[in-house]
């Protein structure tokens, strides 16, 4: 089964993204995002993983459901990705 071709994210969300979030360099696209796009980006030297996901493709709901699931799993000692929410919100 092949993979989905990255979610499109225009360039002026990701400059702005970059900025907001001080990350260094161009993000590189990950295939397979499902309904997010997703790439690797390095922040204060360290790898990362951002993932966008369009406000209008998820239910407010179902990312408060996501985030609280995750913060859950790092509380119960679970190796899960750390989570920080959109600054424009």
């Amino acid at each position: 089964m092949a993979l989905k071709k990255p979610l499109f994210v225009p360039k002026e969300v990701l400059k702005a993204t970059r900025e907001c979030y001080t990350l260094e360099g161009e993000p590189s696209p990950i295939e397979g995002g499902f309904q997010n796009a997703v790439y690797r980006v390095s922040q204060s030297g360290v790898p990362r993983i951002l993932r966008l996901t369009p406000a209008r493709r998820r239910l407010p709901e179902s990312i408060v459901a996501e985030i609280e699931l995750l913060a859950n799993l790092h509380q119960n000692q679970l190796y899960v990705v750390g989570v920080v929410v959109s600054k424009h919100q």
